[in-house]
């Protein structure tokens, strides 16, 4: 019995691995010229990543976000091109979204990944380390 079950978690823990590092392809998408800043503040992604939280993955484009919203809490900073959003089983699809940055810098997670219907906190996972990936105007930190 306990081997089975072992076979049947080891089939399953690599399957879920295999879909959350699936190759995929950004759509060729023109950047948006609709964007109008908000002020001169800005978060900029230098190289395209997958963000994986949970079994749905995040791709953030390169480019600068401009600041386009914001609330009591923080400021709405949109992607350029979008994001693509990978479910674990089906097609990728590309929503309008982009990086939300909380005002209280003391906050467990300062910034959150938003777009269609996903929010998660955008943090440093093992093997991702934000800090490399994105600039902040203001500086930012990534935890």
């Amino acid at each position: 019995m306990n081997n089975v079950s072992a076979a049947i978690i080891f089939t399953a823990a690599a399957f879920l691995s295999a879909c959350s590092v699936a190759p995929y392809k950004y759509p060729d998408t023109p950047p948006r010229q609709d964007l109008v800043p908000l002020d001169s503040t800005r978060i900029v992604v230098k190289e395209e990543f997958r963000y994986s939280p949970t079994l749905t993955s995040i791709v953030l484009p390169a480019g600068e976000y401009v600041p386009v919203k914001k609330d009591a809490a923080g400021t709405y900073y949109e992607s350029p091109r979008g994001l693509l959003i990978l479910p674990v089983a089906g097609q990728g699809t590309l929503v309008r979204g982009g990086i939300y940055r909380r005002q209280d810098s003391a906050a467990n997670y300062q910034f959150d990944v938003y777009g269609g219907m996903v929010t998660q906190p955008l943090h440093s996972m093992w093997g991702l380390n934000l800090n490399e990936k994105i600039e902040c105007t203001p500086a930012c930190q990534f935890k």
